[in-house]
């Protein structure tokens, strides 16, 4: 998780500098998108609760996370 953190830390870094994303901490920023992402999937994964995510599933979890993401900005 830590080089998916810091993976997308710089990615709205470069976001940031093409306008593509208003300001704001990046490391702040991949947090959220990372917490919005993952909500309560990891432990219950983990549990052994739940299947792991369809492709499906994932494509759903970006958008929703993107938009949460840009929604506050």
């Amino acid at each position: 998780m830590r080089l998916t953190k810091k993976a997308l830390t710089e990615l709205f870094r470069k976001a940031q500098v093409e306008g593509l994303v208003e300001a704001g901490d990046p490391t702040v920023l991949a947090a959220r998108y990372i917490a919005v992402l993952c909500e309560d999937l990891l432990i219950r994964l983990l549990m052994r609760l739940r299947e792991a995510p369809t492709a499906r599933e994932i494509e759903v979890r970006a958008r929703t996370a993107t938009e949460t993401l840009m929604a506050l900005q």
